[in-house]
């Protein structure tokens, strides 16, 4: 079964009426429904209660000969643009101000993973705390305080223990974007008005991403502060404690 999701930018479904967008679906399905046979859908659902109106249809790519091969019916990364370009020119017949966005493949697009914001925007979080803790290790004679602190530390020790992996994955990225907007030179030659468009967005992410590096590097500090180790032992055992959790719920 392949799974997909059909939907257009926010701004599009801003200001239509359920009419409307329950026509622009509609006309979606038809694309469906021609592309790959309507006897091979199973279902079609439109969820309008999340912030962008979209629809989650799953069908059977079942070839005109009856095999069943994905590969055949959607011809992997490059099949899927193709589709993606015959989408656009069925559905804006009937919404001629929709655009259709530039293809990963002459962007060269690459995005960082959602659990890298996670992670930094938890740790910044606890920030306080966890500085406090680590200061704590080093200067608390206490046992009982000093190992609080520790408990403390455990408890985030996996996710800071990647902290140094990661700082490294943003800088690369970084590196990347930069290159992206070289490339958008070249891009907007072929695709007129675009490259404005695409640098303002790189822009924008651009400053989102500075924002990251600078929570992981304020982390990374107060982690440089541990005895040589610790961290380490720490995280593992933190990981057999989450697994086993999982095993007893």
């Amino acid at each position: 079964m392949q799974d997909s999701i059909c939907t257009a930018s926010p701004t599009f479904f801003q200001g239509k009426t359920t009419y409307e967008i329950a026509f622009f679906f509609r006309r979606a399905y038809e694309f469906y429904a021609k592309t790959f046979g309507e006897g091979n859908i199973i279902s079609a659902v439109v969820h309008m209660d999340e912030k962008t109106p979209h629809m989650h249809l799953c069908f059977v790519p079942i070839t005109k000969d009856g095999r069943l091969s994905s590969k055949t019916i959607i011809g992997g990364p490059q099949g899927l643009v193709k589709l993606q370009d015959m989408f656009y020119e069925h559905i804006s017949v009937y919404f001629p101000e929709l655009k259709r966005g530039i293809p990963k493949y002459l962007t060269h697009r690459k995005h960082l993973p959602v659990y890298l914001f996670k992670n930094a925007d938890m740790l910044m979080e606890h920030f306080d705390e966890i500085s406090q803790a680590i200061n704590d290790i080093g200067l608390i004679k206490s046992k009982e305080k000093k190992a609080q602190a520790i408990e403390l530390i455990s408890r985030y020790a996996p996710e800071m223990a990647k902290m140094k992996e990661q700082i490294k994955s943003v800088d690369r990225y970084v590196e990347s974007l930069k290159g992206q907007i070289e490339d958008q030179k070249d891009v907007g030659r072929y695709w007129k008005g675009k490259t404005a468009e695409l640098e303002a967005t790189i822009k924008e992410r651009d400053g989102k991403i500075d924002e990251l590096r600078e929570k992981q590097k304020q982390i990374q500090k107060k982690l440089d502060l541990l005895p040589p180790g610790l961290l380490e032992a720490l995280a593992a055992e933190e990981k057999e404690r989450r697994k086993r959790n999982k095993r007893i719920r």
